[in-house]
């Protein structure tokens, strides 16, 4: 820094030196700036993809909660695990029919429930769906496939993949597969 030394004492910095110190000052800015947009873009995916695992999760469990009370024993007779079609599965959930607060009848055979629970992929709205007769409910949603493949006659594999798209339009996904064991 030169000081200049002039007509009543008075003292300053060159043209120079102001530009340089304000280069400086703005390339600092500039590297913070980005390095804290960047943070945050981090942090943003990094959640999102967390929260489209845990939603896959969530959904599966659902599922292979209900399958593992299903059954595929014999070709034909109710209740087996229909595959429908690859993003398509109908089954039938143990049921008092006879209303004696438990699901076995008199000789001992399960008592399977009359209406069979869906669970259905819907591509237009990229939905995962359960229903049961007239009740219907989304199970997740952002769901951009569903398969559902007979692995041998007492087990079904299930694989599931949902995708978010981040504030800057990148695409995640988060899947989960499944082998669920039917009852017998």
């Amino acid at each position: 820094m030169r000081h200049r030394h002039g007509n009543g004492g008075n003292r300053g910095f060159t043209l120079l030196e102001t530009l340089l110190a304000g280069s400086l000052l703005l390339s600092v800015t500039l590297m913070g700036f980005l390095w804290l947009t960047n943070a945050i873009d981090l942090w943003s995916t990094t959640s999102l993809q967390s929260a489209a695992r845990s939603d896959a999760q969530l959904a599966m469990s659902r599922m292979v909660n209900e399958l593992r009370q299903g059954t595929r024993t014999a070709a034909g007779i109710p209740p087996n695990a229909d595959i429908i079609a690859a993003d398509h599965v109908r089954f039938s959930l143990p049921a008092d029919n006879d209303g004696n607060g438990k699901i076995v009848d008199a000789i001992g055979a399960i008592e399977w429930g009359i209406v069979p629970v869906e669970y259905q992929w819907d591509a237009a709205s990229q939905q995962l769906r359960r229903a049961q007769g007239a009740q219907t409910q989304v199970l997740a949603s952002g769901v951009s496939s569903v398969a559902f493949a007979a692995v041998n006659t007492s087990e079904l594999q299930l694989t599931l993949t949902l995708q978010r798209r981040t504030s800057r339009g990148r695409q995640l996904s988060a899947s989960a597969t499944e082998i669920v064991k039917l009852r017998n």
